[in-house]
């Protein structure tokens, strides 16, 4: 996590973004400092580059209610001033000139949005509108006022919105379903372009944070609340699994990243659609492991689906079995034999790396001395002897396991699709 980030992250958790005051006292910069040092052994408080992270992450985060000052006083006091915005007597006059240079721009913003519901002004324009606003000398909030104006230039209605996203603006029609007209509802309507650019930006820009890393945290820590097999039903994750997982995401990005609550739904629900098969090749490794634990409801789980016809609201249906790509069907006794015998090898493999990293340390140790007597001889002699065979075992045993990592994935494979799919199908 970089140190905007960490800092942003700070002032989620302890302050309100739309309050116009920020009494961060001294108590405040030791917590953060302190969060920023075990987030990075590297922090150093009198880094330039590293100061201007944090100042940005307080601009950031206040964007929205004022203009604000950073002071670093020694190593570990920070001394935050808010301005909050002022509404300029001459306010109208800048809306009028904003909505009169929209409204200019109208046929070429026309011709390069083609989507329905969905109006994007480039970066270009977005710039000019902003530079209307540099000859008011105090604070104001010019998105705001952007925001008023394109209200007025578009004639818009309160349930449209605008939203500042990639450098641009987004303005999302209001869409109501009526007369066989269709809404996207789909990343909360929002262009698929732009969230992906927002993601892509967000986890390229961050070295530390990892979208598959993120989501295996996610999973794990749903499986062992809402989403746990050794409690829930099939009839349970097949209403709620996909409202629990993008909730989850939404409530873990919410830490990461400052937007209006729409763009970290679309972001969620952009992540969930993207991943949707590693997720769900997630939830079925969390079935296997509970099956190796010879856990009952986690079997009854899997058990469920054993391709038997069932009568519903006088409709057959055939519900789904486990079958891999080789046309393997694997019922849970199978599953059981297979998991005990992958857990067995991958055990023996590492308990093999760990009794030989002992005793090729012990050797080593040895062999430092350079001790001239009979026993350390003989136990180096026994090192040497005992490490080789080792090393040759540990070879057998990796082959072993590897020859069954390829079943083992088919069957994660397999699991996972039906747990995709819908639980039963149509005879």
């Amino acid at each position: 996590m970089t140190i905007y980030q960490a800092t942003k992250e700070f002032l989620i958790e302890h302050y309100d973004p739309h309050c116009a005051t920020c009494e961060f006292t001294d108590e405040d910069a030791f917590e953060l400092y302190k969060r920023l040092r075990a987030g990075d052994p590297e922090f150093e408080a009198n880094d330039t580059h590293q100061k201007e992270e944090i100042r940005q992450a307080f601009t950031d985060f206040y964007i929205n209610v004022g203009k604000v000052a950073i002071f670093f006083k020694s190593t570990d006091k920070i001394i935050v001033k808010l301005f909050p915005y002022e509404v300029h007597p001459n306010e109208m006059a800048y809306i009028k000139k904003i909505c009169a240079y929209v409204q200019s721009i109208a046929e070429e913003l026309d011709k390069e949005n083609d989507q329905d519901n969905i109006l994007v002004i480039p970066e270009r324009y977005l710039e000019e509108m902003e530079h209307f606003l540099k000859e008011i000398s105090i604070p104001v909030n010019s998105r705001q006022m952007i925001k008023k104006a394109l209200f007025e230039a578009f004639k818009l209605k309160e349930q449209d919105i605008i939203l500042f996203m990639n450098g641009k603006v987004v303005i999302r029609f209001f869409c109501q379903e009526s007369g066989g007209v269709s809404c996207e509802r789909r990343l909360e309507g929002l262009p698929y372009d732009e969230i992906s650019e927002l993601m892509d930006a967000f986890y390229q820009n961050n070295p530390d944070n990892d979208m598959a890393s993120d989501l295996e945290m996610i999973i794990s820590t749903l499986t062992d609340s809402t989403l746990d097999f050794r409690e829930i039903d099939n009839a349970y994750f097949d209403r709620y699994h996909i409202k629990l997982i993008q909730e989850a995401i939404v409530e873990f990005i919410r830490r990461k990243m400052s937007q209006p609550e729409i763009i970290l739904s679309a972001a969620a629900n952009y992540i969930f659609r993207e991943s949707f098969y590693f997720i769900h090749e997630l939830l079925a490794e969390k079935l296997l492991e509970l099956i190796a634990k010879r856990d009952k409801n986690a079997e009854n789980f899997l058990r469920f689906y054993n391709g038997e016809t069932t009568m519903s609201h006088g409709q057959k249906f055939i519900i789904n079995e486990i079958i891999d790509d080789k046309g393997q069907v694997w019922q849970v006794s199978m599953i059981q034999n297979f998991i005990s015998q992958y857990s067995k090898a991958e055990a023996k493999v590492k308990k093999t790396e760990l009794t030989l990293r002992a005793l090729s340390s012990e050797l080593a140790e040895l062999q430092m001395d350079e001790s001239d007597t009979i026993d350390a001889k003989r136990r180096m002699e026994f090192l040497r002897l005992k490490t080789g065979t080792m090393h040759e075992e540990l070879q057998q045993f990796k082959q072993y396991w590897e020859g069954l990592m390829g079943d083992y994935d088919n069957l994660v494979i397999a699991i996972s699709r039906v747990l995709m799919q819908r639980r039963q199908r149509r005879a």
